[in-house]
């Protein structure tokens, strides 16, 4: 769950120039594969900063 995270906080940090506010997490599920490894689905909402969405 922590590798999700790090992806979701990461493509926020990509996504919004000046930086991301409001952030919401929410974790969805971690399951195994048949393969052994793990899949996690994270769930990251959040506002880009401008001066209407948030400081």
């Amino acid at each position: 769950m922590e590798t999700a995270r790090e992806q979701a906080y990461a493509a926020a940090s990509a996504a919004c120039a000046a930086g991301y506010c409001n952030a919401v997490e929410q974790e969805l599920r971690c399951e195994q594969t048949p393969y052994g490894d793990h899949h996690a689905l994270f769930q990251l909402t959040y506002s880009c900063k401008d001066p209407v969405t948030c400081q």
